[in-house]
């Protein structure tokens, strides 16, 4: 359930894409003007189900009471269980990114995306399908800032992001 601030939202961004007059002439986000709009919705979705969210583990939290059926699986069961299902899962995601090195990749660059860059002098983004990519600057080359969209050619892969 939205409340009523994010339901008006969506539809003044729902509004705002069906108005020609309230389009820019260039749009500022590099996808077009719809992405845009449901980026922003996406966003205002996001928030809400999230304040849901910890409004429900907070109620839940207060009346929860832990598992007592008696043919409840062994933690040490259920521990593997997970290990091997995130062991799988690593392995497809590395596979996944692995088919992407040698590829040309539109990246969104983000001031707020990767934990090391300060340490590695990258910079970091997310190419269109969601990607994380910290690429190097080459030197002599002006730094994109946040909210350019560069391309740029994947050259490593691993699990969890890309490096170009």
């Amino acid at each position: 359930m939205t409340s009523a601030r994010t339901q008006r939202l969506i539809e003044l961004a729902d509004q705002l894409s069906r108005e020609p007059e309230h389009r820019p002439k260039q749009p500022w986000w590099p996808f077009g003007v719809a992405a845009a709009v449901l980026v922003a919705a996406l966003a205002v979705y996001t928030l809400a189900m999230t304040r849901d969210h910890e409004n429900t583990v907070a109620a839940d939290a207060a009346t929860s009471v832990p598992a007592t059926m008696s043919d409840q699986v062994p933690k040490a069961v259920v521990q593997e269980r997970y290990e091997r299902l995130t062991a799988l899962q690593d392995a497809i995601s590395g596979a996944e990114n692995q088919a992407q090195v040698g590829r040309e990749v539109r990246v969104l660059m983000s001031s707020t995306e990767g934990k090391k860059n300060a340490e590695t002098a990258r910079i970091s983004g997310r190419a269109e399908d969601g990607r994380l990519v910290h690429l190097s600057v080459p030197a002599g080359s002006e730094t994109p800032r946040p909210g350019d969209v560069v391309t740029t050619t994947i050259t490593h892969a691993a699990t969890f992001h890309l490096i170009a």
